[in-house]
């Protein structure tokens, strides 16, 4: 008898697990993204430079312009800043602003890139827009050179020269 009880007290509490889980799995995929995810998303993942993330996070038109597969932008960017040798990223971002003319966002941003030459300070603009996929519209940042370093444009190439 009271190894019946224990064995239906586990199979009630594997069950209310599973229930849990599956709430918790449904409810967060029915909730909205919204923009800021998306761009703290992109923060951390420019901080700790994981490029892989950071080319999730663009939108696939944008990328698709440039022509590179997922391996050649992982590259581009690992090339600039292992170049660079950039040690540290601080990034400061203001308030995502709402297009009065679409449902796309723009938010700027500071960031303070610390290089084996001194510290870079430079400003940045992104571009977020709704990308529709298999759960609804999710926001994705619209890809341009200008968010490596501001002044770049298609086809750049950064060199460093150490002189010394």
């Amino acid at each position: 008898m009271k190894s019946k009880q224990i064995l239906m007290y586990g199979l009630l509490s594997f069950l209310a697990a599973c229930v849990l889980a599956l709430y918790v799995y449904f409810f967060g995929h029915l909730e909205e993204q919204t923009p800021n995810e998306t761009i703290q998303s992109y923060i951390l993942s420019l901080q700790v430079q994981d490029f892989d993330t950071i080319y999730d996070l663009m939108s696939k038109e944008s990328i698709e312009q440039t022509g590179w597969t997922r391996e050649q932008f992982v590259q581009k960017y690992k090339s600039i800043f292992s170049g660079m040798e950039v040690s540290e990223i601080i990034v400061k971002a203001g308030t995502p602003i709402k297009s009065a003319e679409t449902s796309d966002y723009t938010v700027e941003y500071s960031a303070q890139i610390k290089t084996m030459t001194g510290e870079i300070y430079e400003n940045y603009k992104l571009k977020l827009i709704q990308e529709k996929n298999d759960q609804g519209a999710i926001w994705k940042i619209e890809w341009q050179p200008t968010l490596i370093l501001p002044d770049m444009t298609q086809g750049d190439k950064v060199k460093v020269h150490v002189i010394g």
